[in-house]
This record gives C-alpha cells, sequence and structure tokens, in this order.
C-alpha cells in the first residue's frame, strides 16, 4: 500500500505543472530567506525553539520528580513573557505560507494578459489547484515541526506555572498535584500531529482566497460565503467553550455525546489548543474546603478526541480545495475532465512549464 502510494506521488510529481510550481515555490521561498529581515526573524525563531525545548524539559523533569512550586516572582515574570512571545512565533509557518501563496497566485494574475495566457494554455481548475497546493506544502511542511515544538513548551510552561502559582496561592504546598509524564507526552504527541495536520487545511483555504482575491475581482457571492464560514467557526468555538464549561461538573447538560461532538468540532477549528491545555494542568487537591476544581478530561480521551479531529479536518481540507477549484473555474479555467487515463500527463501543463522556465 505504501509502495502504491508513493508510485502515485512521483507520477503526480513527475507532471510538469506540478514540476514547474514547485520549482517556484522553491525560488521564492529562497529569495524569502535572504532577505535581512527573513535572517532577523529566523534567528528570534531559533531562539524561541531553543527556549521552549528547555522550558519542556524542565516540565517532563518537575512532572517525574512531582515537583510543584512555583517559580519566584520575578523569574516567572521573566520566562513567562518570553514564553508567550515563543507562542506568537508559533504562527511563523503559517505566516510563510500564506506569503508563499500570494506570490504564487499573484505570479499568475498580476494582470489581465498574464492570467488570459494560463487560461489558453488550457489547464483545468482541479490540476491548477491541486499543483499549487501540493508545491505549497511540500515547501513548508519540512519545517513545521519548529512550530509544533514552540507549541508543546509553550504550552506546556505556560499553563503549568498559571496553574501552579494559583494552586500555591490559594492552599500553599502540599496540595497539588502535577500532571504525568504521559500527560505530557500525549501534549507533545498532539502538538506536532495537529500542527502538521492544519498545514494542508492553511493552505487551501489561503489557496481558495488568493485566486478570489479582491483586487482580481473578487465577487460579493465569495465575500459572503467567507464571511458566513467564518461567523458560522466563532458560533461553533463559542458553542465548544459554553459546554467544555461542564465537563467536570458533570450535570444533566453535559452529557458524553455531546462533549464529543462539542470537543471534536472545537479541535477541528482551532488545532486542539483548547483540549491541549488540560494537559499540563496542576490540579489542586483539598478535601473539606468549599472550592471543588474543574476535572480535566483523560489524557486517553483527549488523545482520541485530537486523532478522530483529524477526520473532520481531513474533510475542510476537501472541501476548501473544492471552494478553491470552484472558484478558479469561475476565472474561466476549464473543468477538471470527466476521465483521465492513470499513467497519462495532462498536454497543458508543459506549456505552463515552458513559461515558467522561460521566466527562469
Amino acid at each position: 500500500m505504501i509502495a502504491n502510494l508513493r508510485a502515485r506521488l512521483r507520477r503526480f510529481e513527475a507532471q510538469p505543472l506540478v514540476t514547474a510550481e514547485l520549482r517556484i515555490a522553491r525560488r521564492y521561498h529562497t529569495q524569502r530567506k535572504n532577505g535581512f529581515g527573513t535572517r532577523l526573524a529566523g534567528f528570534v525563531n531559533d531562539a524561541m525553539l531553543a527556549l521552549a525545548a528547555a522550558l519542556l524539559a524542565s516540565e517532563f523533569a518537575r512532572a517525574a520528580l512531582n515537583y510543584t512550586l512555583p517559580l519566584p516572582p520575578l523569574a516567572r515574570l521573566g520566562v513567562m513573557g518570553f514564553a508567550i512571545f515563543a507562542l506568537a512565533a508559533y504562527s511563523s509557518s503559517f505566516r510563510q505560507m500564506s506569503l508563499l501563496t500570494t506570490m504564487l497566485v499573484a505570479r499568475d494574475k498580476q494582470s489581465s494578459v498574464v492570467w488570459e495566457m494560463v487560461v489558453l494554455t488550457g489547464v483545468d481548475a482541479r490540476t491548477y489547484v491541486r499543483a499549487k497546493w501540493w508545491a505549497l506544502l511540500r515547501v513548508i511542511l519540512p519545517g513545521m515541526w519548529r512550530p509544533a515544538l514552540i507549541r508543546a513548551g509553550g504550552l506546556a510552561f505556560v499553563v503549568g506555572e498559571l496553574s501552579r502559582q494559583d494552586a500555591f496561592t490559594r492552599f500553599g504546598a502540599g496540595y497539588v498535584d502535577a500532571p504525568s509524564v504521559f500527560d505530557l507526552l500525549v501534549l507533545v504527541a498532539l502538538s506536532f500531529v495537529l500542527t502538521y495536520a492544519q498545514a494542508p487545511l492553511w493552505a487551501a483555504t489561503n489557496l481558495d482566497a488568493q485566486l478570489d482575491s479582491q483586487r482580481h475581482g473578487n465577487s460579493w457571492w465569495g465575500t459572503f460565503q467567507r464571511r458566513l464560514l467564518l461567523l458560522g467557526s466563532v458560533a461553533l468555538l463559542g458553542f465548544g467553550l459554553l459546554v467544555g464549561m461542564f465537563v467536570g461538573l458533570r450535570g444533566a447538560l453535559a452529557s458524553e455525546w455531546m462533549l464529543l461532538v462539542a470537543f471534536l468540532c472545537l479541535t477541528a477549528l482551532d488545532g486542539g489548543f483548547i483540549i491541549s491545555l488540560q494537559l499540563p494542568l496542576y490540579i489542586f487537591v483539598r478535601f473539606n474546603t468549599a472550592f471543588t476544581p474543574p476535572v480535566p478530561l483523560p489524557s486517553a480521551q483527549i488523545l482520541l478526541i485530537g486523532l478522530l479531529s483529524l477526520l473532520l479536518v481531513a474533510l475542510l481540507t476537501a472541501f476548501f480545495l473544492r471552494m478553491a477549484q470552484w472558484t478558479a473555474g469561475r476565472y474561466q479555467l476549464l473543468p477538471a475532465p470527466k476521465t483521465r487515463a492513470p499513467h497519462s500527463t495532462p498536454h497543458h501543463g508543459s506549456a505552463l512549464s515552458a513559461a515558467a522556465a522561460a521566466e527562469d
């Protein structure tokens, strides 16, 4: 099965259009790396990466030793600021993907004459969209381990330190349980899996938006659809947060199926941030008091929700790829052919490949 998949990928990448888009995407990505601002941002990201790795290692050590005392105030303030800045650096790879998408599409739509030349090559919308989408992934995916590690280290420390400080302020030492090493391992696994899973979805949504850009005649219907989808996503996010408040209460409104559906949708939309926040929590353990802390979901259940959400992310990715294909079709690209021989190569790819070679 794996050998068959690799063979299909090789045949796909052998198409002239895909080869041309890969070469162009790598060239744009390399040019951006040579700028002073990009090198400075890379240095900052490397520093954040090292900090995140150190913080994650410290949280594993705390969990293994069940060390629950918070940092001194001054040290906590400084490290917390660096950790929050590291979480902000998490979005760097996704921003790079957005910029690269803009460059790839703007190259074809920089003027009506250039876009008309693309249309006259006879390329169909499906091949055009998939070639650019795959080029984005091939360029960006190799570096996605960086934001994944930054996310894991930043979340583990920020949530862990805040909950440690809160517990220490309320009850003092001796009334806190540290998260287990398994909890942190689940956090690291979800950080990597869900970060990589969000990349194809992010590429598809960016590609659809750039193909229907305002400069090149974004229709009111396309704008309305995107606003409606955004509002629906925000409403679903709020619903998930509202239902998530009942996780520890186990009341009548917090039925298991309702929680599962809510967290699945929420995880697909936010990349698993909300459910990941429960993993590095330091839980209060104090009896005979009026304070009853919320009990987080078990780690195994959080892992299951994260893995099941991958199916929903895949469906959303396929939906936005079809949306991008439909958008390209509205700009006069041909519809996808009904049938095609399994080993055939589209003839129109050679025209675009030759045009790209002429640009080089």
